[in-house]
């Protein structure tokens, strides 16, 4: 019987240590299975930030080819607006643009003054006749819309009249329209060609009064370019002028 009980605890240990080896066996299995996962893992996290890295990377390098055509735009006067965010093309005279003809543009080539596309008058006199002339003196580019509403808030709504007519101007879908000062006159004369539509034979009122006295505004002979200052209390009398609107940009 001892025999038997020994032999049974033998059989016991010996199973117990088969076991042991199984479980040691399903847990190293189960080891390898998760340091391969891991290590998987990790090589799908290196692939990925790299990736990530290139992509970073050609963002950048485009953005700086960006900004440097940006610059170089800028320098040349035909890139962008601004701060250099807004691309927009290069304004030139005789463009198309704001409602009519653009007929002078300033240093910064930004800014300047557009002529409407056609003659608002063919013959209209420079007073209504009301009262002298007001006193607009400035011939300069940049006082034509200030010497218009000079002149029509001196000489009122009665009549018809040059400064009135451009003043009330709404032309394409424009309001802030004004009669030129004596220069910016000589501008629309100096590009006549690509602004189009003057009548060359003509004179053209300006809205600058002259030296002579304030009866006197200045006007400008279209054939040849030469300025005069005829007398506006006596305009009726003679030719009428035509009158071609301008606006600011």
């Amino acid at each position: 019987m001892t025999e038997l009980s020994n032999l049974r605890n033998e059989a016991g240990a010996i199973n117990q240590h088969c076991t042991m080896d199984s479980e040691t066996i399903r847990q190293y299995r189960i080891s390898v299975k998760r340091e391969i996962s891991r290590k998987k893992f990790l090589s799908y996290f290196v692939i990925a930030f790299f990736a990530v890295s290139a992509a970073l990377i050609a963002c950048d390098k485009n953005n700086g080819n960006n900004n440097n055509g940006n610059t170089n735009g800028n320098g040349n006067g035909n890139g962008s607006t601004g701060g250099g965010d807004t691309l927009t093309e290069q304004l030139k005279i005789g463009q198309s643009y704001q409602g009519g003809i653009i007929a002078y543009i300033d240093a910064t080539g930004k800014h300047g003054f557009i002529a409407a596309p056609e003659d608002q008058s063919a013959g209209i006199e420079w007073t209504n006749m009301q009262c002298p002339a007001p006193n607009v003196s400035d011939e300069s580019i940049g006082s034509g819309k200030n010497n218009t509403i000079a002149i029509v808030e001196k000489l009122g709504t009665r009549g018809n009249y040059a400064a009135k007519l451009c003043n009330n101007l709404v032309l394409n879908g424009y309001i802030d329209w004004f009669l030129p000062s004596k220069d910016e006159l000589n501008e629309l004369f100096i590009n006549r060609h690509l602004i189009g539509g003057f009548d060359y034979n003509s004179m053209y009122w300006s809205s600058s009064v002259s030296w002579r006295g304030f009866n006197y505004a200045f006007y400008q002979d279209f054939s040849n370019g030469e300025s005069g200052a005829a007398d506006t209390w006596k305009s009726y009398n003679g030719p009428a002028f035509r009158v071609r609107a301008i606006r600011y940009f």
